[in-house]
């Protein structure tokens, strides 16, 4: 039998809750294609064929209905389990049932400015996205220590004079890794 790549990304939805202008694409009001009970047993086959690591990226995967419990079935297979989300719905998830946060080992916390201004010139939608990351990212250091976390940002024209300066920010609750991406 062959081996898949060891990392897989999923996309459990399409939905977003912000309106970002580097997006992969504007519409964000795609039905759901598969049921968990599908996305369950794609998890199954992936395992079986060498994958370690599976992605819950989007659209915004906290947004879709049972994704704690599909976080929980990935890691209950064994999966090396990462969470790239906008973070808005985040403290949602401490009173759920399922929690997400306990069955992730990685998160991806996007933050594109070093205050809510220049985050909201890029993160369009939510005014309260800056915020919401930050607090992720300390909640997660502070409570969440076993999640290895990553803080993305995206450099465009729009924040690359705030680069540094969003550096100063993470100083103060430090991630373990920080990616830059250019659009």
């Amino acid at each position: 039998m062959s081996r898949f790549p060891e990392r897989v990304d999923i996309m459990p939805t399409a939905n977003c809750n912000l309106d970002c202008p580097y997006c992969w694409g504007p519409n964000h009001s795609i039905k759901d294609g598969l049921s968990l009970d599908q996305w369950f047993v794609l998890m199954v086959l992936l395992r079986k064929r060498g994958v370690t690591n599976l992605c819950s990226t989007g659209g915004e995967p906290l947004l879709r209905k049972g994704i704690g419990t599909m976080m929980l079935a990935a890691s209950a297979l064994g999966f090396r389990v990462t969470l790239s989300t906008n973070c808005l719905l985040l403290p949602d998830q401490l009173s759920y049932s399922v929690n997400v946060l306990n069955y992730i080992h990685e998160i991806g916390i996007p933050i594109d400015g070093s205050s809510a201004i220049v985050n909201g010139l890029l993160r369009i939608g939510n005014a309260d996205a800056f915020d919401a990351a930050v607090n992720a990212l300390s909640l997660i250091r502070t409570d969440y220590p076993h999640i290895h976390t990553t803080v993305r940002t995206v450099v465009t024209q729009l924040n690359q004079d705030d680069i540094l300066n969003i550096g100063g920010v993470l100083m103060e609750t430090p991630p373990h890794r920080w990616k830059l991406y250019e659009f």
